[in-house]
């Protein structure tokens, strides 16, 4: 029996990173106090940034489980009105993977990494510090093209040969943070081909309806190079369009 313990440890992995921030804005006037009056506006401070607490189980060569947390301050105001902005844990994966069910191809269900931001933060590899384009658009820009990184649904994954490569999913369309506000699902696709070696093209799209009448659509295009060791170039080319975001004229809101 201990061999088989033993074994049946080992399969198992637990693993943390935690980014800590230390934040202080300057111009070229001096340390920047409140700026345009923003009484919520902070100059000096620590952070975390991330912090992700991980377990992975692989049961065997075809089955594997994952369970991730990470954690946010949320700003929140509790019953009594007293501001509630502790920093909580929350869950960003509880998936369990096939894999090769299908030849060459990999099957999560329940909450995982879409494959909207995938392939680009495989490549990146910084997420932690900053995000991808697509994926920081909203925090630049204020805008929601609703896209997140992880939702409840289901993935396949695969290849059909070295150079041609290809993903499906089907989610609730709300994200990790959300619960499912509506009967609608988000439908995801991509096309991953490598004509040479060194060299990627992704082709992204999915497509969601919002109502009677108004659907959700975004085309993403990557392009990578990678000829040199520790390095990649890379580029990403997106359109979103939400028709809840369209007026009667055409123009957009």
């Amino acid at each position: 029996m201990l061999p088989m313990a033993t074994e049946a440890k080992a399969q198992q992995k637990l693993s943390t990173a935690i980014y800590l921030v230390y934040t202080y804005y300057l111009s070229n006037q001096g340390p920047i106090t409140n700026p345009q009056g923003n009484p919520d506006f902070r100059n000096n401070f620590f952070t975390f940034r991330r912090a992700y607490f991980r377990y992975d189980n692989k049961i065997s060569d075809r089955l594997s489980f994952r369970l991730t947390f990470d954690g946010d301050c949320v700003k929140a105001v509790d019953a009594q009105g007293k501001k509630d902005d502790k920093f909580r844990p929350f869950l960003k994966h509880l998936y369990c993977q096939l894999s090769n069910l299908i030849p060459d191809s990999e099957i999560k269900v329940s909450l995982a990494d879409t494959i909207t931001f995938k392939i680009a933060e495989d490549r990146w590899g910084y997420r932690s510090v900053a995000k991808t384009l697509l994926d920081n658009f909203k925090d630049v820009t204020g805008k929601d093209i609703d896209a997140s990184s992880a939702d409840v649904g289901i993935s396949l994954t695969g290849k059909i040969a070295r150079q041609l490569r290809y993903g499906l999913m089907l989610t609730n369309g709300a994200g990790y943070s959300h619960p499912e506000g509506d009967k609608y699902k988000k439908l995801m696709g991509q096309i991953h081909l490598i004509p040479l070696a060194g060299i990627s093209v992704v082709g992204y799209t999915d497509y969601e309806k919002q109502g009677p009448g108004a659907k959700a659509l975004t085309y993403k295009a990557d392009f990578y190079l990678e000829a040199i060791k520790n390095l990649i170039l890379g580029a990403e080319y997106f359109v979103y369009r939400n028709d809840l975001n369209i007026t009667s004229t055409g123009q957009k809101k």
